[in-house]
């Protein structure tokens, strides 16, 4: 079982407490959640304010809660203020608000933490593609490009990235349907190169 919480699941007490949305107040749902619940059994994911801005307070709230933090940011892009901890003996994967960086850090790694906790035994299947444009990269970071994946005429996949990488870019990754996995290291990699999509 994943239990999804908005960032405002710490802020609210009860089902009687309004909250102020588009002009009117609207009771939203909150689950009384319990920490000592069985190891492994449930996992709280959160999305956003788990940055290092003046509204990120997630980390703090549920630290407030009790929470031991095992990790915080990574070397990814987009995806770097990932978090990581348990909550009693639940985990808590923390991710990040932009929307591709919440893609790109669930598809690479909450992903493996719920196929873990499932009892998956087997890796997933790993896909490749020979890019369609060059890639080039400056940073040493691993990296999650947008991009369109299509089998070509001779059976092979191929890659498409998408020019547009600001991980706010919402048309970018309306328009995408894969992700490209540029490895760490700053580099060049050329048209026809073999890189693993997602």
């Amino acid at each position: 079982l994943v239990v999804f919480f908005p960032l405002y699941w710490v802020a609210i007490t009860s089902f009687k407490q309004p909250v102020q949305v588009f002009g009117g107040p609207y009771y939203l749902p909150f689950v009384d959640f319990d920490p000592t619940l069985d190891a492994w059994r449930y996992v709280l994911v959160t999305t956003g304010g788990a940055s290092v801005g003046d509204h990120d307070l997630v980390i703090a709230a549920l630290q407030s809660r009790g929470m031991t933090l095992d990790f915080w940011q990574i070397a990814m892009r987009p995806g770097k203020p990932l978090l990581f901890g348990q909550l009693g003996t639940t985990p808590v994967l923390g991710l990040p608000g932009n929307p591709v960086s919440v893609m790109a850090t669930f598809l690479s790694l909450g992903r493996r933490l719920l196929d873990g906790m499932q009892g998956r035994r087997e890796p997933r299947a790993r896909c490749f593609a020979r890019l369609d444009a060059p890639i080039r990269k400056k940073h040493e970071r691993l990296e999650f490009l947008r991009g369109s994946l299509a089998c070509d005429e001779s059976g092979q996949w191929r890659a498409s990235p998408n020019p547009a990488d600001g991980s706010h870019r919402l048309r970018a990754a309306a328009e995408s349907n894969a992700l490209i996995v540029v490895p760490e290291g700053a580099g060049e990699w050329a048209a026809g190169s073999v890189l693993e999509v997602l």
